[in-house]
């Protein structure tokens, strides 16, 4: 008796558990024969799950196979009964109208679209719902009506503005969708983000589009017509700023901020943020105008560093050098310093000086001794000297004092063994090895840096480590590797026409050996302090030509499509270039930046 009890317990139970089976069957079936394109199949199973449970997506899926199958005679009936089914739901009400469309009876169609519009209730998720409804089968207009009516019913406690907006963007009638946003920011300025939210969505910030054009039309026409309103000229400055405009987004700040007596300090955000961008040329002008304001601006100091700054960092990205502004560089420099005191707040500016002095003006010892100023400066943090020792190491070994650079190395190294500082200290210090042609100390150094937190460095060592390993083996001569090492000096040190001959010595005495395109890649190098850049588009070129798989491939495709996207002016052939390395380099360092680089020129919207 008690098994039995059990088995009548047990079999309700079994039934409930084949029956949820059968559900799920039917679901997984019904969907694979819908995504397949067979209608006729999928309809057989969605009215199987529709008459056990008539839900909303049930019913979406049923009567999208009737209208798949032309049956809209049938898909009219199934959208009338579940309304009865579901009263609130408003796409089931559009889907009875639509049916009529289907069949090319587009009378009957409107009067159930009309009859909709005009029932509306005052309700925000009825409202939404239809509307939504409608943009689904691409009925535009009557979703723009639907908006318009519950505005009215709603008495414009919610106006539908953004709603509205972005229907009009649809249809492309660009000057209402403009009218409709800035009305809104004009009623209430706290939803300029929502504004700027739904043009990044309608891509009506993108230059030069005629939606974009409406919308700066409309903007500066409001801020004339209210010229005590902040929010357009807000506006104004993000779409200009959106489209990279940098000039003009600088033009309305200005007038912002004299507008509203703010003594610089929304020019000098806007000053960082260009110099953060690259936009070295009107960050320079934005922070002269704070600079011009004078010393009752509390951006005055910032600003002057901030400017000097750029005019440094446009110096050290590239183009001509020019040796007079060199000079204005050099006097502004200590100008500002001689105005501020030797700080810590004007180390870095001590230490960028030197890098000019040593690297640009190649006035070694002059910049030796600005480095030294600085290094003697009481109060600077131990991150900031270890900072200023890396370049002061650097000028040494340009200078040509080589073991002095390898000593202050290795007092980075000591003092931030755990630290990025202490990584690139131990990198730089293993160069001097390789340039003294000690290869086994210099090679067990960079073995540890293979470990090395920052890829690059990590990068950097395990080339150098390779290096050394191929050409340094006990049945290999070691005198090629010590001409290269030679002219990887040179070139540091600037001594290009010594370090050309170091190189010509390889290729004459060792021909086809297997520094060949490290060897190219030094050339390159040469090139690019020269500023030649097509002919070192040459070099680059024969690497990826002739090394295909060797271990600088991915580094120089990467740098050839730097080149000719910054310097030649070659999208084309940059966006190419960095598809090859995603493509075919995918564990390439430079995999990430080139998918970046890639998806701009591309145009994709970041």
């Amino acid at each position: 008796m008690k098994w039995a009890l059990k088995i009548t317990l047990l079999v309700p139970i079994f039934l409930a558990s084949f029956a949820g089976i059968s559900q799920t069957t039917d679901s997984q079936l019904a969907a694979h024969y819908y995504q397949n394109n067979e209608y006729e199949k999928a309809l057989l199973y969605y009215n199987r799950l529709y008459s056990k449970q008539a839900n909303t997506s049930n019913y979406n899926y049923l009567f999208k196979c009737l209208v798949k199958l032309e049956n809209y005679g049938e898909a009219r009936k199934l959208s009338k009964r579940h309304v009865r089914i579901d009263p609130i739901n408003q796409k089931a009400k559009v889907d009875y109208g639509y049916t009529y469309g289907l069949e090319g009876n587009e009378k009957a169609q409107s009067k159930e679209f009309k009859k909709l519009i005009k029932a509306i209730p005052p309700n925000y998720q009825v409202i939404n719902e239809l509307a939504a409804a409608f943009l689904e089968i691409k009925r535009n207009q009557e979703s723009l009506d639907v908006y318009q009516e519950g505005r009215s019913v709603m008495k414009n406690t919610y106006p539908f503005n953004t709603e509205i907006a972005d229907i009009y963007y649809r249809m492309e009638r660009y000057d209402d969708m403009t009218d409709e946003l800035l009305n809104l920011l004009e009623l209430n300025p706290g939803y300029l983000k929502t504004v700027e939210g739904l043009l990044n969505k309608t891509a009506a910030n993108e230059k030069d589009s005629p939606a974009n054009k409406a919308l700066k039309k409309g903007l500066i026409q409001k801020i004339n017509q209210k010229p005590n309103s902040m929010v357009f000229s807000e506006m104004l400055i993000w779409v200009y700023m959106q489209e990279s405009n940098w000039s003009a987004a600088f033009i309305q700040v200005k007038a912002l901020d004299r507008r509203l007596n703010e003594d610089g300090r929304r020019v000098y955000n806007l000053a960082e943020t260009l110099a953060n961008n690259k936009e070295y040329a009107v960050a320079a002008d934005a922070f002269e105008y704070v600079v011009k304001i004078g010393k009752k601006s509390q951006y005055y100091v910032e600003s002057r560093i901030g400017g000097l700054m750029v005019r440094y960092n446009q110096l050290a990205e590239g183009g001509s050098i020019d040796s007079l502004a060199l000079v204005d560089l050099i006097a502004d420099f200590d100008a500002t310093i001689n105005l501020f005191g030797k700080t810590e707040g004007t180390s870095t500016l001590l230490r960028k000086k030197a890098h000019v002095q040593c690297f640009y003006q190649h006035k070694l010892e002059e910049g030796l001794d600005t480095f030294e100023e600085a290094l003697s400066i009481n109060g600077i943090s131990p991150h900031q000297l270890a900072e200023i020792k890396l370049e002061y190491g650097d000028a040494l070994l340009a200078a040509g004092y080589i073991w002095d650079a390898s000593l202050v190395y290795g007092q980075v190294d000591k003092g931030f063994k755990y630290d990025y500082l202490g990584e690139m200290a131990k990198l730089k210090s293993s160069k001097v090895h390789f340039y003294t042609g000690n290869f086994d100390l210099a090679k067990a150094q960079l073995d540890i840096l293979k470990g090395a937190t920052t890829k690059l460095i990590a990068n950097d060592a395990m080339l150098l480590s390779v290096i050394i390993t191929d050409n340094s083996t006990v049945d290999t001569s070691t005198v090629p590797l010590k001409l290269y090492a030679d002219a990887d000096l040179l070139i540091f040190q600037n001594r290009l026409l010594e370090a050309r001959g170091k190189l010509d010595s390889i290729k004459a005495i060792f021909p086809g050996h297997a520094l060949e395109d490290e060897m190219l890649m030094l050339r390159y190098e040469m090139a690019m302090k020269e500023k030649e850049y097509q002919v070192g588009t040459g070099f680059l070129e024969d690497i990826k030509a002739l090394y295909p798989t060797d271990i600088l491939a991915d580094k120089a495709i990467y740098l050839l499509a730097e080149l000719y996207e910054e310097k030649l002016n070659q999208p084309t052939k940059a966006k190419e270039l960095y598809q090859l390395i995603i493509t075919d380099y995918q564990d390439s360092l430079f995999a990430t930046e080139s998918r970046k680089r890639f998806r701009r020129l591309r145009g994709d919207n970041l």
